[in-house]
């Protein structure tokens, strides 16, 4: 059947293909089970190439995790037990049609329990979910655009997670695997994957975890290609929502899913929803790919300042500089170990000689400048140790820029400031997994040093002040021209359950905000200029 000029719409017997002569969507509805629909795949149009999603038919391919008071989960999905439907809408215009489907009335009680025919107790009557998902198509688009919601009628249940896409065998139908290849923007420089249903990664075990946003998956795409004949999967979410990317080869088979978290975890949600997916096909490879996720990115808030070749508020001889020795007076560092602790005179001396042998624009990114041994006392990083302002002082002469380090994600229970300050009030706090918890905890994590170190909640004002003032101290007192922010956009903001701090409980972008307040906050308040620095996106 022909939707209009520029969409059609098949039904033949239980499938469903809808498609805009660029993009086609392929489903299969299950009679059977009350009218549930199966994503079959998603096929180009003009090549013909057909990208299977699922080993078996009726796989699942999205899924929630529900928990209620007392903790005990329930695993809904795609294929369970529930009353179907499904509808088209098309716009006035005729220039977008959205395919949506609808899963009602799916039992909570019986999924925790594990049998889809148990009888429902009256009290248990009420703990049933309504799934909507809706996928757009626009006129001369190679992209689909997906949306998803979840209404809740119970008041002791929370959904925890929510996964989508959920694949287990990723492959284009018909086509010689051995020309399959996967792109994952992994560890800041990404990875182009060849035959990754034999083997993601070698010491991986054949199965990779990444949290987005974090070092290790900066930007919210990846893609699978056959042959130049290419599949896009990307999260176009400018909130920066957090998300868990999980990749594993089995048995020849590559299964790609993406986590997602919603707002106000451990409450009873009403609503929620999950939006930004983006599905497409493109000829070519990773980098061909790369550009459909740069057209979106350059449009966000990270990037609307532009290129920093011509940006007036970027110094210029941050610009000129061409190389970045990282360099220590310290023995650790923890990915810089020496084998004894240099003077201060030592390292400014090394980075005298290293700007003599390399006659070029030079910063040195400064570890263990502090009196404090590395990794501990986050964030009273001063004072310096004798004798650095002096060295800062001595390599600017010589042409040499100094970036000092410090950590912006991180505290140190035992340092001065944890007890005058309560900071324990402004942590990330962590939850059980359940509805209605009493107890909060705080995140400890640990690293080569052993010492157990607290993020802390970047959305709270506290720390983008402290931050702030910490940065115009190191400013003021030493005379650099740049400080290093570790963690800030390589660490994952921590999901936090504090209601005390104002944010959405577990998922939001609050994490990712804070952070931009926080150096929105350093930029505009700080009496003298200073560049900043850190890793990865999406600031």
């Amino acid at each position: 059947m022909i939707v209009s000029k520029n969409f059609n719409l098949i039904e033949e017997e239980n499938e469903i293909r809808l498609d805009n002569n660029l993009i086609g969507l392929e489903f299969v509805r299950f009679e059977g089970d009350s009218g549930v629909v199966a994503l079959r795949g998603i096929r180009d149009m003009h090549s013909g190439a057909f990208f299977c999603f699922q080993n078996m038919l009726n796989s699942p391919w999205w899924e929630m995790e529900w928990r209620d008071t007392g903790g005990f989960r329930a695993l809904i999905n795609s294929s369970s037990p529930a009353c179907g439907n499904y509808g088209l809408e098309l716009s006035e215009t005729d220039e977008e049609v959205t395919l949506f489907l609808e899963w009602k009335e799916i039992s909570l009680y019986r999924a925790r329990c594990g049998d889809p025919n148990r009888i429902i107790p009256r009290e248990k009557q009420d703990d049933k979910v309504d799934v909507r998902i809706s996928v757009k198509l626009c006129r001369g688009d190679s992209l689909a655009y997906w949306r998803a919601s979840v209404h809740n009628h119970s008041s002791s249940w929370t959904l925890w997670r929510w996964t989508l896409p959920l694949a287990d065998n990723v492959h284009r139908d018909g086509a010689d695997r051995r020309y399959d290849n996967l792109t994952v923007p992994e560890g800041g420089w990404g990875a182009y994957l060849s035959c990754p249903a034999e083997g993601l990664f070698a010491g991986w075990n054949a199965k990779l975890q990444a949290i987005y946003p974090s070092f290790m998956w900066p930007m919210q795409f990846l893609a699978f290609d056959n042959d130049k004949q290419g599949l896009y999967i990307g999260f176009h979410d400018p909130e920066s929502h957090p998300k868990i990317l999980n990749m594993e080869a089995v048995n020849g088979n590559l299964s790609i899913s993406v986590d997602h978290f919603p707002e106000n975890m451990t409450q009873a949600q009403p609503c929620s929803n999950l939006k930004h997916m983006v599905t497409g096909v493109f000829q070519g490879d990773w980098y061909d790919a790369s550009g459909i996720y740069r057209g979106w990115a350059l449009k966000q808030k990270w990037a609307a300042k532009g290129n920093i070749a011509d940006r007036s508020d970027v110094p210029e001889w941050l610009r000129k500089i061409v190389l970045w020795w990282c360099l220590s007076s310290g023995k650790d560092t923890g990915s810089l170990s020496l084998p004894s602790e240099p003077l201060i005179e030592d390292t400014a001396d090394l980075a005298i000689r290293l700007h003599e042998r390399f006659p070029y624009q030079t910063g040195v990114h400064w570890y263990n400048w502090g009196q404090n041994l590395f990794n501990t006392d986050f964030p009273d990083f001063l004072p310096a140790k004798t004798g650095f302002k002096e060295q800062v002082r001595r390599l600017r002469d010589q042409g040499i820029t100094v970036m000092p380090y410090i950590n912006a994600r991180l505290a140190d229970p035992n340092c001065k400031s944890w007890q005058e300050d309560g900071m324990e009030r402004f942590s990330a706090k962590r939850s059980s997994p359940r509805c209605s918890p009493a107890i909060m905890h705080n995140y400890i994590e640990q690293y080569p040093n052993e010492q157990l170190m607290v993020p802390m909640c970047s959305h709270t004002s506290y720390w983008q002040d402290k931050m702030r003032e910490v940065i115009s101290r190191i400013r003021r007192e030493l005379d650099v021209d740049a400080i290093y922010l570790d963690q800030v956009a390589a660490g994952a903001p921590p999901l936090c359950f504090d209601a005390s701090h104002g944010h959405p409980l577990g998922g939001g972008g609050y994490g990712v905000t804070g952070y931009q307040n926080m150096l929105e906050k350093i930029v505009t308040w700080s009496k003298k200029a200073v560049s900043i620095t850190y890793e990865n996106v999406p600031f």
